[in-house]
């Protein structure tokens, strides 16, 4: 299971490169400084996260996640790449729409729930207009992550605390955001039906493992860099260790 997830180790370099570049860019040093050699990191005073850096090192890399791991998954033939740009929509005469999904090189056998965790990762950091973004700062960025990513009294999150929470009222009047949280709770919904058991965090780490190669994408603002940032962060909170 650690292997079909090895991109977090292999890529880590060019993930700490799209960290420092984006702590530059958007003038924050905690970020432009980042090792995995501190476990927390303070963004602007207010905000402190687990450093994913440092998560990768010291707990994924050391295969510290237990037995979850593996009792949880569900396999099957997966897409390995799918994103908004390999799903092609045609409307027909009669009004109706149909999908068509492209571009295969990337498909395995593999967790299901990846397939689905990549969606969600591009509709955030890849399909939220960079304005948006922009317009609520960093505070209401973390904010609206928050809301996707509720947090767990439980050491072990349960398949109902995928369901997000509500958007705070200003960010519910905002079309980009509304939508996007309607995505999401599609997508979690969806991953439901392709894990066993009652444990959130295989599709945690699934969302890890599709949020952290936006922080390399060329393609990808810096704002979108940063909320990549937040929720690798928060992810890794939300798994323990």
């Amino acid at each position: 299971m650690y292997g079909e997830y090895d991109r977090l180790i292999d890529r880590q370099p060019d993930i700490q490169d799209g960290i420092r570049d984006t702590g530059e860019e958007r003038g924050i040093g905690a970020l432009h400084n980042i090792t995995p050699d501190h476990r927390r990191i303070n963004l602007n005073g207010d905000l402190q996260f687990r450093n994913p850096l440092n998560w990768i090192r010291d707990v994924f890399k050391k295969e510290q996640l237990n037995g979850w791991i593996y009792e949880f998954r569900r396999d099957s033939i997966v897409h390995g790449d799918l994103h908004a740009g390999n799903i092609l929509i045609s409307k027909h005469g009669d009004g109706t729409l149909r999908a068509w999904i492209i571009d295969f090189p990337h498909t395995h056998v593999g967790p299901t729930i990846q397939d689905i965790a990549r969606l969600e990762a591009d509709i955030k950091f890849g399909l939220l207009p960079d304005a948006t973004l922009t317009a609520l700062g960093i505070n209401e960025v973390y904010q609206l992550e928050i809301a996707l990513l509720p947090n767990s009294e439980q050491s072990r999150p349960s398949l109902a605390e995928l369901t997000p929470n509500p958007l705070l009222e200003n960010q519910q009047a905002n079309p980009y955001l509304r939508k996007a949280w309607q995505a999401v709770n599609l997508l979690r919904n969806e991953a439901r039906n392709y894990m066993n058991g009652d444990d959130a965090r295989p599709y945690y780490l699934a969302l890890l493992h599709a949020t952290m190669p936006a922080l390399y994408y060329k393609d990808r603002s810096s704002w979108q860099k940063l909320y990549a940032f937040i929720s690798a962060a928060l992810l890794c909170e939300r798994l323990g260790g």
